[in-house]
């Protein structure tokens, strides 16, 4: 497994990659939103080499760190093709939470997988060093730094949340953790 398999990155460009190893503590739950047939809302996982992989959606992510750029206002002069999202992170201990949906009625539940508040999940991004494709929309030409990612995951651990309930309940919220040497 290389790399590439893992973010989409075009072989022979794989020396001009930064490597950022994000490692997250959840301040609230992470929960699923893969509708079961038992009624739960599970994680997208998979098994490889007989361990338990969480399947991101890249797609929601991608909107949160564009959204965490525009807000620290980078999104303007850096290019968010330059940035490659895991499209699998080892999953943590899958856990079960019941959601109440009406106060007013207790009974009306929704269940959920999840990660618990206090979880912490690594991950790695990768910030390319070029493009592979051309540019014909004329976006900036220059990739996000480092501190630039981490300051767009910070507050993204703070307002936005990764988990699908995120941005309108306070789920998947997380505060960065320093990295490790």
């Amino acid at each position: 497994m290389t790399l590439g398999s893992i973010f989409g990155i075009m072989p022979g460009m794989e020396s001009q990659t930064k490597r950022l190893i994000l490692r997250c503590k959840l301040t609230s739950p992470f929960l699923g939103d893969q509708r079961s047939a038992s009624g739960t809302r599970k994680f997208d996982t998979a098994i490889y080499k007989d361990e338990l992989y969480f399947l991101p959606n890249n797609a929601q992510w991608r909107w949160a760190l564009k959204e965490a750029m525009d807000a620290i206002g980078v999104l303007a002069e850096s290019n968010i093709d330059f940035v490659r999202l895991p499209s699998r992170i080892l999953a943590p201990k899958i856990h079960l939470y019941t959601r109440i949906l009406d106060r007013q009625n207790p009974d009306r539940r929704d269940r959920f997988d999840c990660f618990q508040e206090g979880t912490v999940i690594s991950f790695p991004v990768m910030i390319l060093g070029s493009l592979e494709q051309n540019n014909p929309l004329g976006l900036p030409e220059r990739p996000p730094t480092q501190d630039e990612i981490i300051q767009c995951f910070e507050l993204i651990g703070e307002s936005i949340g990764l988990s699908p309930w995120g941005s309108k309940f306070g789920y998947g919220r997380f505060m960065l953790l320093p990295e490790q040497k």
